[in-house]
């Protein structure tokens, strides 16, 4: 008779507790598998129900406040919207156009650059043809000229500034009815043309008629070139005639 060897059963036994606890474990995992799914799924469900159940008296009232505090915070919201929007346009804008200064600051230095460029052109043209001192001589010349022509004409008009003096150029021609007085201006440019030795007499008595005569000859002067025998009519005529009541 064999002996049996005392290991034999301590290894089938530990063989034995460790296949059952692999079974264990495994039937422990499908069992809180199947409450996870089986149980655990459906609490959501039954707890929406029991929220809903104990909600459903507070929906109406609940429903009806918010509509109130939606009503009257409306214009707040309406505003806050604006606002908002039209920040957000604004902001959208400045990014579209970011280089846009780039743009204007080098269109101002092109300007700028241009202008210069073209005074110094400019300066440098007239001063290699002499295009500036000529005009000035010639404008120069043309106001001595007025001005030497202005200063008799004042004279004309006012004989007794000038020292008492008498023209010899004088209208002979008597004034009619109506008082128009006619005179061309090539006459007065010839009396003004006229060297003073010829215009003046010292020893001449002056007059109011001759002050008279020479008053009108220069507005009839000063207002058109008109010939000695083309007279004013109409509107102009009358005016002219009232005028010369009026310094009567």
């Amino acid at each position: 008779m064999a002996t049996m060897d005392w290991q034999t059963p301590l290894s089938a036994s530990l063989g034995l507790l460790s296949t059952a606890a692999v079974h264990l474990f495994a039937a422990l995992y499908w069992a809180l598998a199947w409450i996870s799914l089986n149980v655990v799924a459906i609490i959501p469900t039954y707890l929406y129900r029991a929220v809903a159940v104990i909600a459903t008296p507070l929906t109406y009232p609940l429903y009806y406040l918010w509509r109130l505090v939606a009503f009257i915070l409306s214009p707040f919201w309406v505003l806050c919207s604006a606002c908002v929007g039209t920040v957000s346009w604004a902001l959208d804008l400045a990014v579209r156009f970011k280089y846009l200064y780039i743009f204007f600051a080098t269109a101002a230095l092109v300007g700028i650059l241009t202008a210069c460029l073209l005074h110094g052109t400019s300066n440098l043209i007239f001063s290699l043809l002499n295009i500036a001192p000529s005009s000035s001589s010639s404008s120069y010349s043309r106001s001595s000229s007025s001005y030497e022509k202005a200063q008799l004409r004042l004279q004309v008009m006012d004989p007794l500034e000038g020292g008492g003096d008498y023209y010899d150029s004088a209208p002979k021609e008597e004034e009619d009815d109506d008082g128009d007085a006619s005179s061309s201006s090539t006459d007065f440019d010839n009396l003004l043309s006229e060297p003073a030795s010829r215009r003046i007499r010292a020893d001449h008595p002056v007059n109011n008629k001759l002050l008279e005569q020479a008053y009108r000859q220069a507005r009839s002067t000063r207002l058109s070139p008109i010939k000695p025998s083309r007279r004013f009519r109409g509107l102009l005529a009358q005016t002219i005639h009232e005028e010369s009541s009026e310094s009567e």
